[in-house]
């Protein structure tokens, strides 16, 4: 009679668990969509569905030549930078970027690039508060010494390129010790 009764309020705790929604850490997260265009700073920049501009967290430089934005968007009531992450790499490169690099386990991090600009993400999650953030970096790329990497002019198809390495040393004469006099 005992265990009739302990398996009846068995399953009237776990009927009303999963009436109610249950434990918001172990609710399915499905996959995230595209959110409308006013949630959008820029158009490559695609933003989930459910995910707000945080203002006071965001700022934005552009100019004709350039551009460099910090944008944080959040979301409350969800928990998942999985799907962030998903989110990011299966959305940005319909808009052009390519992902490069991904690392970080415990707050992942996404490297982009798009032509002269690099895009970093970085995604973290609060299970005390219950919400999922992430911040967008945009700003031209550098090369290892610091310099601007240049746009790459477009090129027909069937075009041939060339590339010089030191298009310089071909104007400047060559000295007495590079001179083969031996002939």
């Amino acid at each position: 009679m005992q265990s009739i009764r302990l398996t009846l309020a068995l399953a009237a705790a776990l009927g009303a668990t999963t009436t109610l929604g249950g434990c918001a850490y172990f609710a399915p997260t499905p996959t995230l969509m595209p959110g409308i265009a006013a949630a959008q700073i820029n158009d490559d920049l695609p933003v989930p569905q459910g995910f707000e501009l945080a203002r006071d967290r965001t700022w934005r430089h552009e100019r004709s030549a350039y551009r460099r934005l910090r944008l944080t968007y959040h979301r409350e009531e969800y928990l998942s930078k999985e799907r962030v992450v998903e989110f990011i790499r299966t959305q940005f490169p319909r808009s052009g970027w390519e992902v490069k690099f991904v690392y970080g386990l415990e707050t992942p991090q996404l490297i982009l690039h798009k032509g002269s600009e690099e895009c970093r993400v970085t995604v973290t999650e609060d299970f005390g508060d219950a919400f999922t953030e992430f911040l967008i970096e945009v700003e031209p790329r550098t090369t290892p010494d610091g310099a601007l990497v240049a746009n790459q002019p477009s090129v027909p198809s069937g075009a041939e390129t060339t590339t010089e390495t030191n298009p310089a040393s071909a104007d400047i004469a060559p000295t007495n010790s590079e001179v083969d006099t031996s002939k």
